[in-house]
């Protein structure tokens, strides 16, 4: 035998070692496959529970608001939801195809020629009552020449609705455009997200100017989030990580996340917080002028104020009102009238019917007024 054949061994022979590497290669194969399996079978897994959660959602609890790169969130066009308020009561709130809640087929009239643009958050929008129960409602059915747009988002702030008439409001050709302020307004203003909801643009003070910051920054937000891989992406694009977050991980964290929420809230001193609501309050009226139009501004006192019968903030914001010549209304002695009645749920900050029955009462006048001035 050569020396050749002595270094190689004999043809069609394995070499020493070449049976157990084989079999590590195909062990090695093996998992490999199973591993692919599994990852694949929990991606199955995730996407059939992702459609099925977007199907439930869709049939037994539509998403009302969607995320929107300008303004922060809006309502969806064409959706319907029940709401059960505090009393039990259960009222359909439907929203059209702009993502407003219309007025009652009864109220539509094309003989509303003079039109009403309502800006304002949750009080506004009024999921609490029924449709024809809402003020806006109940401003048109007293007036049938207003046709009241109801532009209310539940969680906006003042700078949000500054920039929807800025980029949207000029659709809807308002004669008047009715600013209705709530006290949370203050800090709704400063804060880069809703703790809730996500991130949204907001106001600073820099050197001696108010300055909106339109470029929304999850960062604030996402400590409201459960951490995972790509929470960022998949609170604003999976249901289901969404239902997660929402049912599970803040309700197990409740404490936690209310006590970040109130250290976010506080951020800003109130002096600051006042003094760019009042700058973003100018604006709409800056802007609406400009358009042709007329502008006012009522403020809704809070159950808390109305038990203690006086609030210094709506004392100072009628002074700047009237120092800038623009119609101004608090609504506090209005609810302080125990004729008013109940206008307050117990626990939910809202207004009950009673309560938007008394503030249309006492808008129809107010609103009337601030269009003759522009006659």
């Amino acid at each position: 035998m050569t020396s050749i054949e002595l270094e190689t061994g004999s043809p069609g022979l394995p070499r020493p070692g070449m049976a157990a590497s084989t079999s590590l290669d195909e062990g090695v194969g093996k998992w490999k496959t199973r591993l692919v399996v599994a990852v694949g079978s929990v991606l199955i897994c995730a996407l059939l529970a992702e459609a099925a959660v977007r199907v439930y959602s869709a049939v037994a609890f539509p998403r009302m608001m969607q995320l929107e790169k300008s303004l922060g969130w809006q309502h969806a066009a064409d959706r319907e939801k029940s709401f059960t308020n505090e009393d039990g009561e259960v009222h359909l709130y439907v929203q059209d195809e702009y993502g407003q809640r219309p007025l009652p087929e009864a109220l539509r009239s094309a003989s509303r020629t003079t039109s009403v643009l309502v800006l304002g958050d949750s009080f506004t929008e009024a999921v609490q009552v029924a449709g024809d129960e809402a003020f806006t409602a109940r401003l048109a059915g007293a007036d049938p020449t207003l046709n009241v747009i109801n532009a209310g988002v539940g969680a906006y702030g003042t700078v949000q609705q500054y920039l929807f008439l800025r980029d949207r409001g000029e659709a809807f050709a308002p004669n008047l455009v009715l600013l209705v302020a709530y006290e949370n307004d203050l800090t709704d203003n400063f804060m880069s997200c809703s703790p809730r909801i996500g991130p949204r643009p907001r106001a600073t003070i820099e050197g001696d100017e108010v300055r909106i910051i339109e470029d929304l920054d999850d960062a604030e937000f996402l400590q409201f989030v459960a951490p995972a891989p790509f929470r960022s992406f998949l609170i604003k694009r999976s249901y289901l990580f969404y239902a997660f977050n929402d049912r599970v991980w803040r309700r197990q964290n409740y404490e936690d996340f209310v006590e970040k929420e109130l250290k976010l809230s506080n951020a800003v001193p109130v002096a600051t917080q006042k003094r760019i609501f009042l700058e973003m309050v100018d604006r709409i009226r800056d802007l609406t002028e400009a358009r042709g139009a007329r502008f006012a501004l009522a403020l809704i006192p809070s159950h808390a104020t109305v038990l203690a019968g006086d609030d210094p903030w709506h004392a100072e914001v009628a002074a700047h009102a009237k120092a800038s010549g623009y119609p101004f209304l608090s609504l506090l002695s209005t609810f302080k009238d125990p004729a008013s009645g109940r206008c307050y749920f117990d626990k939910d900050i809202h207004w009950t019917r009673n309560g938007h029955k008394a503030a249309a009462e006492a808008l129809l006048p107010f609103c009337q007024e601030a269009l003759d001035r522009g006659e």
